[in-house]
């Protein structure tokens, strides 16, 4: 039946000042069934895999499939260029054009949001063209760059192979400007405030990359592929002032790390481990190798290890991530994942932000594995006495 095409217009009318075009409702109602059909995965019927597809091609993957709150509204704000103007463009025209449009300042009108859609758009199309001078981006705004790294990111979802050095080589160069842009005034100029959105843009594209699809990451670009991420679970965001300390929130702690830079590079640290994994498995020795577990990877055990302690890193946001991975986390070291378990889900009192953060995110994100329960048995029964109030037998 869809979403609540009415309501889409009102909130679009009382924030936009106008009312929505028709491709604008049309692509609210795909992306909201798109959204709906992914949570099905594999279970969908032919016809309704077939349909989820047509969906994705016209609006783009959903960026998360798996969390069902997670909901993205259009509101298509305007470009001078659109797509076809841009295709007839060399990447050096495009690039010259970047660097020397400015908007208006009308605030229908055109703007760097906006031409920073198309771009993404064309990107996608032709991830290839724009891969090979994807260095040269650095000398526009943020918010074109990070309109290229989501173009690229599209383009692997849709399985279009481009070359990944000169794309991390962007990536490693802009995980090393400073977050912050001194003088920079972003409010309603339709720019990015700083260098942050690009930085999550990479985390997400990183995390398609690592994904087991043609097109995606090779093995031999694993060293700088994790020299990008691992700057990236330093960035700031989540700052404490988004985790309010009484625990009233906007957004709920998983939903919060999939819309942060250090949050969605904590899931994408996890997704490294098993890219690493999958790797792991086709060699000669692939099963001695995976039995030693982080041992293969202490680059993941580090950052994982220190990103566990409070004092290293105090988010909720980001404790909710081992608890959605948990059993990812048994797959890749059995005895690390048994050894974490109180650090995970601690059981003091003055900790129980952290354990319920962790804990509720497990409860609500996965199946319950045979190993991970071996695992956990004690963090159920301790949960079984605290709803209770009485010791479980």
């Amino acid at each position: 039946e869809g979403p609540d095409v009415t309501g889409f217009e009102e909130r679009h009318s009382q924030l936009m000042g106008r009312q929505a075009t028709e491709d604008e409702t049309s692509r609210y109602v795909k992306a909201w069934q798109r959204d709906r059909l992914a949570l099905f995965g594999s279970a969908l019927r032919e016809e309704w895999k077939r349909r989820h597809q047509e969906l994705t091609a016209d609006v783009g993957p959903a960026e998360h499939p798996e969390f069902p709150s997670y909901v993205t509204e259009w509101f298509g704000p305007t470009s001078p260029k659109n797509v076809q103007d841009l295709r007839s463009m060399s990447v050096e025209e495009i690039i010259d054009y970047l660097k020397a449009w400015r908007p208006s300042g009308d605030f229908f009108g055109p703007s760097p949001e906006g031409l920073g859609r198309e771009l993404s758009t064309l990107v996608a199309s032709e991830p290839d063209r724009f891969a090979s001078e994807a260095e040269r981006f650095r000398e526009i705004d943020p918010t074109y760059v990070r309109a290229l790294v989501s173009g690229f990111c599209n383009a692997v979802g849709k399985e279009h192979a481009f070359a990944w050095p000169p794309v991390l080589a962007l990536s490693r160069w802009v995980a090393a400007q400073a977050r912050e842009i001194p003088g920079r005034n972003s409010k309603g100029r339709g720019i990015d405030p700083d260098w942050g959105w690009t930085r999550k843009a990479i985390a997400e594209l990183l995390a398609a990359g690592f994904g087991n699809i043609p097109g995606g990451l090779t093995f031999d670009l694993r060293e700088t592929a994790w020299e990008v991420l691992s700057a990236l679970t330093e960035d700031p965001d989540p700052t404490p002032d988004r985790e309010v300390s009484d625990g009233h929130s906007t957004m709920d702690a998983p939903t919060l790390s999939i819309n942060t830079t250090r949050g969605e590079a904590m899931h994408t640290v996890i997704k490294y481990a098993l890219w690493v994994h999958r790797h792991l498995e086709k060699m000669t020795d692939g099963k001695q190798r995976l039995a030693r577990g982080f041992a293969e990877m202490p680059e993941v055990r580090g950052i994982l290890g220190y990103h566990l302690s409070p004092e290293d890193d105090p988010s909720k946001a980001i404790r909710s991530v081992y608890g959605q991975w948990f059993p990812w986390l048994v797959l890749l070291d059995r005895n690390w994942a048994a050894q974490s378990v109180p650090r995970v889900f601690p059981s003091d009192e003055a900790s129980r932000q952290f354990r319920d953060a962790a804990w509720e995110t497990y409860i609500r994100s996965c199946a319950p594995y045979n190993d991970a329960f071996d695992a956990l048995r004690d963090e159920y029964t301790r949960t079984v006495e605290w709803i209770t109030g009485e010791p479980s037998e």
